[in-house]
């Protein structure tokens, strides 16, 4: 068998070069997870306002829908009818995390409004 001699320098270069690349993968991860999570609205204040708007995603949108499904049950065992708004009948939300459209109208419903202004959403 014939043994081979390690080159000191080629091995303290690859590791050095090794970490170099290492530490730009995981500095390009962080700064992609932390862009994508202020672009998308997630949870309270994606945007660090600690406002949920129309098309907000996350954990706390999750938990606005399972309130508003509490307070449409509520009202349907209380008055023995499905809550209505703007002519149509509001049944209970899926609780998906997604501030959609079916959302909005159960917050318009529970607000009592037509219509919620820009700033109660901003």
């Amino acid at each position: 068998m014939m043994k081979t001699k390690l080159n000191k320098k080629a091995v303290i270069w690859t590791i050095a070069i090794s970490v170099v690349l290492i530490a730009i993968v995981v500095g390009y991860y962080v700064w992609v997870r932390k862009k994508s999570v202020s672009n998308s609205n997630v949870g309270l204040g994606g945007l660090d306002d600690g406002v949920l708007r129309y098309g907000s995603r996350g954990a706390d949108v999750e938990t606005l829908q399972a309130y508003l499904n509490a307070k449409l049950t509520f009202y349907y065992y209380e008055r023995g009818e499905r809550p209505t708004y703007n002519g149509s009948t509001l049944n209970s939300l899926v609780v998906d995390g997604i501030f959609g459209a079916k959302t909005l109208c159960a917050v318009k419903w529970w607000f009592g409004k037509e219509t919620v202004s820009k700033n109660e959403l901003n």
